[in-house]
């Protein structure tokens, strides 16, 4: 089958241990023509006198993160990664022992395989991180066990393949009416995850990208709230409906506001909170006449 290759993009930082780690991504479409993959590659050729241990990668788009249900594999005697691998929270490989270090000037291999082509998938550009400290967070400069860092240029094919979280529906919305909001996640066709949908009054103070989760909708409010989840809607709490999204369909978040004159001019918050922690923006619904 006709192979599509992305050329590979290499970017390295100087530090005080000698040249620094080259990072480069490669992806190709692989698999058969019935059940094709993409096979995204990234290369780490730690510098002279580095000693790697962990690498972390995540993609610089905002709201963005690796496919939920994609496969990894990592060098020898290296721990399958953690983390979700959104902007917000790396992906992370880390080497078993110390004497299971990338050595220092040769190419060692990291791989994310996905259901699909390309042509599936969004591309980001990538933040990496080297360091020799098997860290549990994403290394930073000045901290023990540092290396160093960079970032590569999707526009010459150094990115990775990821979903987008969000939600997109009306901003404005009539007394008496319904509105309804698309809920894009990170799955897969053959994934599933639980997700928390809030309705609230106001946002966090300080954080517009966030609810106010103290101050939800009342249940007796009589706004109706639902999903169309095929698991159904529960309403774990007050102004909080809980769901189950999957992969092979749309998800939508309903919300209908009663006919009350004295709703007009007032404004509700919606928010989706997946369960491995990724949120969409808070979306503003203004009730007018």
């Amino acid at each position: 089958m006709r192979h599509l290759i992305r050329l590979a993009c290499v970017h390295g930082l100087a530090t005080s241990l000698g040249l620094a780690s080259t990072v480069s991504t490669t992806t190709t479409n692989t698999g058969t023509q019935e059940n094709p993959q993409i096979t995204t590659t990234i290369t780490v050729t730690p510098g002279t006198g580095e000693t790697i241990t962990d690498f972390h990668i995540n993609p610089t788009a905002p709201k963005s993160k690796l496919p939920v249900g994609a496969t990894f594999t990592q060098p020898t005697n290296w721990g399958a990664p953690g983390g979700t691998g959104s902007d917000s929270e790396d992906k992370s490989w880390k080497a078993n022992n110390d004497s299971d270090a990338l050595p220092s000037g040769i190419a060692s291999t990291f791989t994310i395989v996905l259901p699909g082509t390309a042509n599936d998938y969004a591309f980001s550009s990538m933040s990496w991180t080297t360091s020799s400290n098997k860290s549990s967070t994403e290394p930073k400069d000045g901290k023990p066990g540092y290396v160093d860092s960079g970032t590569t240029d999707v526009l010459t094919g150094g990115g990775i393949p990821v979903k987008s979280i969000s939600m997109f529906g009306p901003t404005t919305i009539p007394i008496g009416e319904l509105a309804t909001f698309r809920v894009n996640d990170a799955l897969l066709t053959n994934g599933s995850m639980t997700y928390t949908v809030r309705f609230c009054r106001s946002l966090e103070s300080g954080n517009a990208g966030r609810v106010n989760a103290s101050d939800p909708v009342p249940n007796g409010s009589g706004f109706a709230f639902s999903t169309n989840s095929r698991t159904g809607t529960t309403t774990p709490s007050e102004g909080v409906r809980q769901a189950t999204a999957f992969g092979d369909e749309t998800d939508f978040v309903m919300v209908e506001v009663p006919h009350e004159s004295e709703l007009i001019g007032q404004t509700i918050y919606i928010q989706v909170e997946f369960a491995d922690g990724d949120v969409t923006e808070p979306i503003a619904l203004l009730i007018t006449g």
